[in-house]
């Protein structure tokens, strides 16, 4: 079953990744000044600590994504999935960006 999600959308080093391991109350995501990755990040909570990659994450229809396909694989392979356990969003995933970059 899918559950509803929090999508979070920002510039790089704008505390989205900080703000997701504060909700959690447990370090997931890596965060930093500069850029720390290029995908979108499915964060789900589950009885055990999984990592999945984005063909992954899609081709499990309980996860409810797997309407990303209509937009190719460069999006899929730029989507991954960490099923963590002990986390605080039993009802919820949260969906970490990469982070935008600012044009001149």
């Amino acid at each position: 079953t899918s559950l509803p999600f929090v999508f979070l959308v920002g510039n790089h080093s704008s505390g989205k990744s900080s703000f997701i391991n504060y909700v959690l109350n447990r370090r997931v995501q890596t965060a930093g000044v500069a850029p720390t990755d290029d995908c979108f990040t499915v964060i789900a909570p589950g009885p055990r600590d999984v990592d999945q990659d984005g063909p992954a994450l899609v081709g499990d229809p309980d996860m409810g994504f797997e309407g990303l396909r209509q937009f190719g694989p460069t999006l899929v392979h730029h989507a991954q999935l960490k099923v963590r356990s002990g986390v605080r969003n039993e009802g919820f995933m949260m969906v970490d960006s990469p982070g935008m970059i600012d044009s001149p």
